[in-house]
């Protein structure tokens, strides 16, 4: 070995493969039935509704509140604005504006190289 050479160095002991019997330790959170979960979130419901009409009368004193910070006050009033009318839809581009966009791009393109070449010819 030179002097310069650092020894290398392995990557420790190979790990030996974990049979299925072996309980999942290490290897993240087990999966939960389906069941489970709807159980969960109707328990969560359950324990939130009563606090419905509460939560909605501090978010509208969050945004009325001219102290409050404007990111406060404008996330109180965001999200009354999408309990009253629901979220916003969002536009998206339909195959028809994309064809006229097309269509109108191929003309241009068109018109200019004619005027183009009869530019050049006179």
């Amino acid at each position: 070995m030179e002097e310069n050479e650092k020894p290398k160095r392995g990557r420790g002991r190979p790990r030996k493969p974990v049979p299925d019997a072996v309980p999942a330790r290490g290897r993240g959170r087990p999966k939960m039935e389906i069941t489970k979960v709807m159980e969960r979130a109707k328990t969560l419901r359950e324990i939130a509704l009563p606090y419905g009409e509460e939560m909605v009368n501090v978010l509208a004193r969050v945004a009325m509140d001219d102290e409050a910070p404007h990111a406060a006050r404008v996330s109180a009033a965001n999200h009354l604005l999408n309990r009253a009318f629901g979220q916003p839809a969002v536009a998206a581009a339909t195959d028809a504006d994309t064809a006229d966009r097309t269509i109108e791009r191929i003309e241009r393109v068109i018109i200019d190289r004619a005027e183009a070449k009869a530019k050049a010819d006179a």
